[in-house]
């Protein structure tokens, strides 16, 4: 079992899935919207396009800044309640601290609290002390206490982890996050094997699932310790050392 310092680069990746609130002015919008759409089927489903979007987001830790090419906002109200989701085209997200979320496609869904993050090819993450890639992301969001929080986040598909500090690399088909546990799941589609490369101390792990905490990082199933030369292969494929 060995401490996973990546899980730092992971906590401070999914600080980046922050979902912003719909303002006043977007109500206001919508308002405007059924109004100018009376003669519509439908006049309770509207949408609004915007291009060269700028978002600026202040939470108790953060101020993240939001830009996207375009942005297209869908209202619908059904038994009194407002849904609203929001898409956005070519999004980049930065951070104060200068690590930044780039993907091609971010779709917000407002009204169930959840978001779902294309690439193009894949959603990116780079910081100071490391890389998150993926094809895809989805997160569910809680809101407590007035402030809206990641519950639970999937990365999937083509999943790379760089730790440049400690020197340490992991692949895996899909990585599951869980915020108030601190626990991230490191799984692989059948066939494929979760691979975690610590570089400097030279420690290989190869399995079919891998669990990781702040403490320790433990493989699940049919356990290596050795990498198989195909593996290295792999992740040489992957990482430049």
């Amino acid at each position: 079992m060995y401490k996973l310092t990546l899980l730092f680069v992971l906590a401070a990746f999914f600080v980046g899935f922050s979902i912003g609130r719909v303002t006043d002015r977007d109500y206001k919008t919508y308002q405007e919207l059924l109004v100018s759409s009376a003669p519509i089927k439908n006049p309770l489903v509207s949408k609004q396009a915007r291009e060269g979007v700028l978002k600026e987001i202040w939470t108790q830790n953060h101020h993240i800044r939001i830009e996207s090419a375009t942005s297209e906002l869908h209202f619908s109200q059904k038994d009194g309640q407002m849904k609203v989701s929001e898409q956005l085209g070519i999004a980049s997200l930065k951070m104060e601290d200068g690590s930044q979320l780039e993907c091609d496609k971010a779709l917000l869904d407002y009204a169930n609290m959840t978001s779902h993050f294309t690439g193009a090819p894949q959603v990116s993450y780079c910081d100071e002390r490391g890389e998150v890639w993926a094809d895809e992301a989805y997160v569910d969001y809680t809101q407590t206490e007035g402030s809206i929080k990641p519950s639970k986040i999937r990365l999937i598909d083509n999943v790379q982890l760089i730790y440049l500090e400690s020197d340490q690399y992991a692949l895996a088909d899909l990585v599951t996050y869980y915020p108030e546990e601190k626990l991230t799941i490191l799984e692989a589609k059948e066939g494929n094997r979760v691979l975690f490369f610590d570089k400097g101390r030279n420690m290989q792990l190869s399995a079919p699932c891998v669990h990781a905490t702040r403490k320790k990082i433990q493989g699940i199933g049919d356990v290596r310790f050795v990498f198989g030369q195909d593996e290295l292969s792999k992740l040489k494929g992957h990482f430049k050392w």
